[in-house]
């Protein structure tokens, strides 16, 4: 069963997601909180580790979203994380967090949320 969280920008979708993620054993997959300065960071559920995902600069290795501009590399691991405990299946929930405008334009998880909507098996 896919479950989908949806509301406005910035309305605590993400700080839902990391309260709910306590209350079980057995999930993982990618959270986007906000860091440092309020930008955000992209969150290996399963290992704790934080990667740096958006930066308050546009330059040749970021991708721009509005007013927001998020880091190409980070895109890249979150998708290759998220395949990769995908095929894996040892987990209760796997969890997507920030489908959006860049996946409608096959950018940013794009590439994750497809191979999984394509291979779920309810």
């Amino acid at each position: 069963m896919i479950y989908i969280l949806a509301g406005d920008i910035r309305s605590g979708k993400t700080t839902a997601l990391e309260e709910w993620i306590g209350t079980w054993d057995s999930v993982k997959g990618i959270l986007c909180p906000d860091g440092e300065n309020d930008l955000r960071n992209l969150y290996n559920i399963e290992t704790a580790e934080r990667l740096p995902l958006q930066v308050a600069e546009s330059s040749p290795e970021t991708i721009k979203v509005g007013r927001f501009h998020f880091l190409k590399d980070s895109f890249k691991i979150a998708n290759y994380i998220l395949i990769k405990t995908f095929d894996e299946y040892d987990f209760e929930f796997l969890v997507l967090d920030e489908l959006g405008k860049l996946e409608l334009k096959n950018e940013g998880i794009h590439l994750a949320a497809k191979y999984i909507i394509d291979n779920y098996e309810s």
